[in-house]
């Protein structure tokens, strides 16, 4: 089992057209009984699980699917819902914003001769920081089986087989 990453890549190869691997998509989101949901374009698509099964840490999976040759190359992204993804880099801005104020304020503390505990909201901050870091992964692996139901419904939507270059 490799290591986590942020946000895993799939990168792959199908030996179909564009057009024809898009409209295979559109069909297989288009079932009653399919296991995901979510839109094709052209370039582009964003498959995520049904509502029924989805949960805060329920991955996307963020597509784009360029021509190679006879086929295609397909460059994905597993991610969070866009909402969750707002919240991390919400909770990371409001970090980065306290761990530079607390080194500032520590800073002139010090340079003032006062006891510089500006310094330890710095680092609280980090500490914060890592602990939102560490719970994307624990997302992450939390996630796991469902990044695996939308790999499997690209697979079943394609009807050709797949040549994963790299995957979750």
């Amino acid at each position: 089992m490799q290591p986590p990453r942020m946000r895993p890549l799939l990168r792959a190869r199908v030996a179909l057209p564009r057009p024809l691997l898009v409209r295979r998509i559109e069909a297989a989101l288009d079932q009653p009984t399919a296991t995901c949901r979510g839109r094709a374009s052209a370039r582009y698509a964003a498959l995520m699980v049904r509502e029924e099964v989805r949960h805060f840490w329920s991955p996307t999976l963020q597509l784009e699917i360029f021509d190679e040759g006879a086929g295609v190359r397909l460059w994905g992204r597993f991610g969070p819902h866009p909402e969750v993804w707002v919240l991390f880099i919400g909770l990371y801005a409001v970090t980065g914003f306290s761990v530079i104020a607390g080194l500032v304020l520590g800073g002139a503390q010090a340079f003032i001769g006062q006891e510089p505990w500006g310094l330890l909201i710095a680092l609280g901050s980090v500490a914060f920081g890592l602990c939102v870091y560490a719970a994307s992964f624990f997302g992450q692996r939390l996630g796991h089986d469902q990044m695996i139901v939308l790999e499997n419904f690209l697979r079943e939507a394609a009807a050709e087989p797949i040549e994963v270059l790299d995957g979750p």
